[in-house]
């Protein structure tokens, strides 16, 4: 691992001030520490993504989707589809994703059948506004490819289908909103 840099206190001989002088060696510091005083917050996708989308990058944005998903749940409609609304520079600040980046897994998820997106057209916003693209987010899909490429546990939550009363599915999507709510707190 690369040694960080340790702030000392120097005296500035010409100016009589005191300046941050850096030095590599020991530190207490971790590099975590310091990227989160520097407002460098981790990114973290699950790994499954990449096996729907077939790209990481479709993955990381997923993530990001599903993680702001929590706060807009008036968002989905009865027949699971999530309907928002992101930023290009947005998602470029929370994950680094640039346009290039963001529109190509646009179209893998697009490709995957999970997602619709809506570019407005250049004469429906002013010159003045960002063209924010709109999205659909199937949650249905995605649950039905999540179960796809989890068989074992697909057949498992079959088999104690059976066996034990209806799952109320509402409750625990929310108590993993809640569990993701509290992961980013």
């Amino acid at each position: 691992m690369p040694e960080l840099p340790v702030f000392t206190t120097a005296t500035a001989v010409d100016e009589g001030v005191d300046t941050a002088v850096l030095q590599t060696g020991d530190s207490s510091l971790t590099q975590a520490v310091l990227l989160d005083w520097m407002g460098q917050q981790p990114i973290a996708f699950h790994r499954i993504y990449v096996d729907i989308s077939g790209s990481v990058t479709a993955a990381v944005w997923l993530s990001m989707v599903l993680s702001h998903m929590a706060s807009g749940l008036s968002q989905i409609d009865a027949q699971r589809i999530y309907r928002f609304t992101l930023g290009r520079t947005q998602c470029e600040a929370e994950t680094g994703l640039t346009d290039a980046e963001q529109r190509k897994a646009h179209r893998l998820l697009v490709k995957a059948g999970i997602l619709f997106v809506r570019y407005p057209n250049k004469s429906e916003a002013h010159s003045a506004t960002t063209h924010t693209p709109s999205f659909q987010l199937d949650l249905r899909k995605l649950t039905a490819l999540l179960l796809t490429r989890s068989e074992g546990l697909a057949d498992m939550l079959r088999a104690s289908a059976t066996l034990a009363p209806a799952l109320d599915v509402p409750a625990l999507e929310r108590n993993a909103l809640e569990r993701a709510a509290r992961r980013r707190a």
